[in-house]
């Protein structure tokens, strides 16, 4: 639990910074590109449902997908009342954390902070 704690602060802290890039032109295009399919599916979740889910398992993902968000070792931390989320992950390079999020005061655009 206490490690679910440090990365929750740790990806606010990467939202705060403000740090953007480009996705195209970065080695954390790995973990960019395994989260795009489940921030569309968090978007219609939110979009049928009024909130964002409490987990990423209640979007019955497809297993590749699933696959792909575990070897990118992407967190997903939904606030309590659904109405925002933010989902991270630490990557290769320069980086070490990433972090995405929407809702509430995110910015819905990827932002890291670096080593």
């Amino acid at each position: 639990m206490h490690v679910i704690r440090v990365a929750y602060v740790l990806t606010l802290a990467a939202l705060a910074c403000g740090c953007s890039f480009s996705p195209e032109a970065s080695p954390q295009s790995e973990g960019v590109q395994a989260a795009q399919p489940v921030i569309e599916a968090l978007k219609a979740h939110r979009t049928t449902h009024g909130q964002y889910p409490s987990t990423l398992e209640a979007l019955q993902l497809p297993t590749d997908v699933m696959a792909a968000v575990i070897r990118a070792g992407i967190g997903y931390f939904p606030e309590v009342s659904g109405s925002s989320y933010t989902m991270g992950f630490d990557p290769p390079g320069p980086a070490f954390l990433c972090a995405y999020g929407e809702g509430g005061a995110y910015r819905s655009q990827w932002s890291c902070l670096v080593k």
